[in-house]
């Protein structure tokens, strides 16, 4: 039970959402407002290694870094966010910080940053071959057109 103004309720737990090839959203289910409208999502990652130990409780020493400050409850993942997170997620009105949301499952962004790199790394291969395509094409026409002058300049003379 929450008195007529309190901080609102723990969000839900973050999940993702892919939409196109390399484009990711973190999606949570608002907090409850408790009287007062929620303001403001703080949302915090954790870089997992593969040195990470499933545990349900927080460590101390875990380095949680602020990735989203906003009022909306999704986060569009940019491309440069490309390792293993789990997310967490906290609400504000004008009473304060409610809890923390629980923490996400282990979310492994690495295959996007993939999708990304090759795609860069190829596009000067592309580009170079549409040019040389573009140019067999204009020499193709330059010659067939001069002919064709040619041809017509003789049967005139």
């Amino acid at each position: 039970m929450y008195n007529k103004g309190d901080v609102p309720s723990a969000p839900g737990v973050p999940v993702v959402t892919k939409f196109r090839n390399s484009v990711y959203q973190l999606n949570w289910e608002p907090a409850q407002a408790h009287g007062s409208q929620v303001t403001l999502y703080r949302l915090e990652g954790l870089v997992i290694d593969d040195s990470y130990k499933q545990d349900d409780g927080s460590k101390e020493n875990e380095q949680w870094d602020l990735y989203y400050n906003g009022t909306d409850n999704y986060w569009i993942i940019p491309g440069d966010v490309d390792q293993k997170y789990k997310f967490r997620v906290q609400a504000k009105n004008a009473y304060g910080f409610g809890a923390w949301s629980k923490s996400s499952a282990i979310i492994d962004l690495t295959e996007s940053a993939g999708g990304i790199l090759a795609t860069q790394q190829h596009l000067p291969l592309m580009l170079g071959l549409i040019a040389i395509v573009i140019t067999i094409m204009f020499v193709c026409f330059c010659y067939f057109f001069c002919r064709k002058y040619t041809c017509f300049q003789l049967q005139i003379n």
